[in-house]
């Protein structure tokens, strides 16, 4: 009960403050990169490349950027742990605003964990994360910390992390395994 009553407040809260805008991934600087037109604002990667890797800056045309520093995984804490045959996957992001306005992340609604058979984890809501990718960033500055995922224990399967900049956005896709 305390798990969903925390789970709701967050997505209200995010709803209240979310900004609703598009976004489109920033491949301007790269050469013989295709560009968005100004009525289609979802990403486009470039040619060849639809997946981005861990370490790999991903730049959005409002200013928004995102890169994945690391991942790990472990059993949690003896009471916050995960469900008996499960592990935490945990990803380290760092988010930079040069939208030149504060920008609201919610790890809620924003960020999601999928296998290559689309099969999408849940958020591990109670694991024990470094920094938090909830809250505001304002401009010119920087957010970083963990997101967690609850998985089988002793897989070894590809995982890709998806983020989108904006709640009505498409997100870029990140393999983090």
């Amino acid at each position: 009960m305390k798990r969903f009553l925390v789970l709701f407040l967050s997505l209200f809260l995010v709803l209240l403050v979310a900004g609703c805008d598009n976004v489109a991934v920033d491949n301007s600087s790269k050469p013989n990169n295709q560009t968005n037109d100004q009525n289609n604002q979802t990403p486009v990667p470039p040619p060849g490349q639809t997946v981005y890797s861990i370490g790999e800056l991903i730049e959005f045309t409002n200013g928004l950027s995102i890169i994945v520093m690391s991942t790990k995984s472990d059993m949690g804490k003896e009471y916050f742990g995960p469900d008996e045959g499960n592990e935490y996957f945990y990803v380290m992001v760092q988010l930079t605003n040069n939208t030149g306005e504060s920008q609201s992340i919610s790890s809620l609604l924003q960020f999601k964990l999928k296998n290559d058979d689309g099969l999408e984890y849940s958020l591990a809501i109670f694991a024990d994360t470094t920094g938090s990718l909830d809250g505001s960033i304002i401009s010119g500055d920087k957010m970083t910390g963990e997101v967690a995922f609850e998985i089988p224990k002793d897989s070894d399967e590809a995982l890709y992390l998806y983020f989108s900049p904006s709640l009505f956005s498409d997100p870029v896709k990140i393999k983090v395994r």
